[in-house]
């Protein structure tokens, strides 16, 4: 009457593995519901009984489980059971995705910067500022996973030793500039006209590389009206 997962018959199991210490249950919205039923159990009963065997094992266990998905609708749903979602949700430490905690982003490429080059062997890599916008401004609808894979993925294709918007993965860069496309603009003309010329600014200057007089070029304005707007509008 346990979960037995991972465990040959007479062996030890993940619980009993862990006695006196903590399983994590990662997905724990996928665990099927004859096993949520055996989850309950150890929880209450604090025992376990090994595959094949006879006698009942006491564990003190702690129990740490993570989903993306919303447990509440899915007891409502009876997709999972209401008496180990309250058994289950004693603390629970809600983490927003990262489009929401856009200062963390950073910090993260750096950490996966350091981790990955150090992993396969490369000198400690660089990333331009422009690359750095690019990866702050994606929706990461993959969250960390996504974050982690995506540097991992630039770390070992490069041959540079500085990151740059031409390194980032391709769906990364259409789904930034799509997100740009689609941006709701006020009613206020004169609101709309300003957000319009200072996303325009940015963009020809990620382009040029910060070159003011190649974005000049690039909207077709003179150089000396570039400086004007970067002035009056702030731009960095």
């Amino acid at each position: 009457g346990a979960i037995r997962g991972g465990a040959k018959a007479g062996k030890s199991g993940i619980f009993e593995l862990a006695n006196g210490g903590t399983v994590f249950l990662d997905e724990i919205s996928e665990l099927p519901l004859n096993l949520q039923v055996k989850l309950l159990r150890t929880m209450r009963e604090k025992k376990i009984r090994r595959i094949g065997g006879t006698e009942e094992i006491t564990i003190n266990v702690r129990i740490i489980s993570a989903t993306n998905k919303d447990l509440a609708q899915m007891v409502e749903e009876e997709a999972f059971r209401e008496d180990l979602y309250y058994n289950l949700d004693v603390v629970e430490i809600n983490l927003p995705p990262l489009r929401e905690r856009k200062e963390d982003i950073g910090l993260l490429i750096y950490y996966f910067l350091e981790r990955q080059c150090k992993e396969n062997n490369k000198p400690f890599l660089k990333i331009s500022k422009d690359a750095f916008k690019v990866l702050e401004r994606h929706e990461w609808k993959g969250n960390i996973r996504e974050l982690k894979s995506t540097v991992e993925n630039m770390v070992v294709l490069t041959s540079k030793k500085t990151l740059d918007i031409d390194d980032i993965p391709n769906y990364i860069l259409d789904s930034v500039n799509k997100n740009k496309q689609m941006e709701i603009y006020p009613m206020d003309l004169n609101e709309a006209i300003k957000r319009l010329e200072v996303n325009k600014i940015i963009e020809a200057l990620e382009i040029s590389k910060g070159n003011k007089s190649k974005a000049a070029k690039i909207l077709n304005i003179p150089r000396t009206t570039l400086y004007y707007k970067i002035d009056a509008y702030n731009i960095e």
